[in-house]
């Protein structure tokens, strides 16, 4: 679409022009340049995994000149980049996942032009395991003192602690504090 105006009387002569192009899909294949959008991250099977299945991370985009896809994972506010490539998809595979594998997973697609990111967050369960239990002062104590019972265990979600006492002449009144019992 072409459009002119303009003063035009005798002597000098204003002429302004307006040129406007709409560019369609099919425009595409004549270099039009642009940067990265329709960002997205997937996870399959799912984004809320069982401590020892297998997952997969994908991260889509759409830019012209293809961009550079960095996928990384944020953990306690650090961010570590886990892979990268240029295209417009990646693929990250993590064939056990393990309670550490959980965080955010950030996809950032960057060219020339901009770029645009997406996000998710991945959350593995698992049981409990590695339980220790430990007794403050001492183990040996006198009727009356006071101790302090600490159970730990490693899983998400956390566990619930149950403190139980096999000779019951004494209660056990539990007050939770971080799996720690007084």
């Amino acid at each position: 679409m072409h459009s002119e105006t303009g003063s035009f009387s005798s002597g000098t002569t204003n002429l302004t022009s307006v040129y406007s192009y709409h560019v369609d899909t099919e425009d595409q294949d004549k270099h039009i340049t642009y940067p990265p959008r329709v960002t997205r991250i997937t996870v399959s099977p799912l984004a809320e995994l069982k401590e020892g299945e297998s997952v997969s991370i994908s991260c889509l985009s759409d830019s012209f000149p293809v961009g550079r896809t960095v996928l990384s994972r944020v953990e306690d506010g650090i961010q570590t980049e886990l892979m990268a490539s240029d295209g417009l998809e990646t693929l990250f595979t993590i064939p056990s996942v393990e309670l550490d594998d959980s965080g955010i997973y950030i996809c950032e697609t960057s060219n020339m032009y901009g770029s645009h990111n997406d996000s998710v967050e991945i959350t593995i369960k698992a049981p409990p395991r590695n339980m220790t239990v430990e007794i403050f002062p001492s183990t040996d104590v006198q009727e009356g003192q006071n101790i302090t019972i600490c159970c730990r265990s490693v899983s998400f979600p956390p566990p619930a602690v149950v403190l139980s006492n096999e000779i019951s002449q004494w209660p056990v009144v539990p007050r939770c504090d971080q799996n720690c019992i007084l």
